[in-house]
């Protein structure tokens, strides 16, 4: 017996979405994957330049010397400066004590050309930074001490290392300066 071919009428598509996509449902399903894609990888790139950018900018171990284009213009007024000193040939000592309470004393020994201490200097100022964080500056007006010649202040120096000192000493209208690094145990 043989069946006869069914007509048209009798075959019904299945429930449900489409096997080919076409339903909106679908359609919309697969538009809202997409954008959460696109806005998820646009979002971790804006976090992860933030976070760069956070980095970079607060390492204090990487930063430019303040007023650098004032310094730079200022150039031939340093040059003089330094021939001052030369000519005035004052030496300075400098030394850090060891780590106490969280600070060390800086102590500066200045002596004239003759080797004299120079006592009663007007003003004796210093800023120091430690070398690996040179965006952490200290700066100071040191005080006399017990020994003539001797000027000293306590700063919350905590780093081991090498600290630059930059000394700035007034005495009898003179002006002295110096660059020196000095050794914290």
């Amino acid at each position: 017996m043989s069946h006869p071919a069914p007509s048209h009428k009798e075959i019904a598509p299945p429930p449900g979405p489409s096997l080919c996509g076409d339903s909106k449902d679908s359609e919309r399903r697969a538009r809202h994957l997409w954008t959460g894609i696109v806005l998820g990888l646009l979002g971790f790139c804006l976090v992860t330049q933030l976070s760069f950018l956070y980095i970079a900018s607060s390492d204090p171990s990487s930063v430019a010397e303040p007023d650098y284009y004032a310094k730079a213009i200022a150039w031939e007024d340093r040059q003089r400066q330094e021939a001052r000193n030369r000519e005035l040939g004052w030496v300075a000592d400098a030394q850090l004590s060891e780590l106490r309470n969280g600070a060390r004393v800086l102590q500066i020994g200045l002596r004239d050309a003759k080797g004299a201490p120079l006592a009663d200097c007007r003003q004796v100022r210093v800023k120091v930074f430690h070398k690996a964080r040179a965006g952490r500056a200290f700066s100071a007006t040191l005080r006399s001490s017990a020994t003539p010649g001797k000027y000293e202040a306590t700063l919350p120096l905590r780093r081991a290392g090498v600290w630059e000192v930059r000394l700035e000493a007034w005495h009898s209208g003179s002006q002295f300066t110096l660059r020196r690094d000095v050794i914290a145990p």
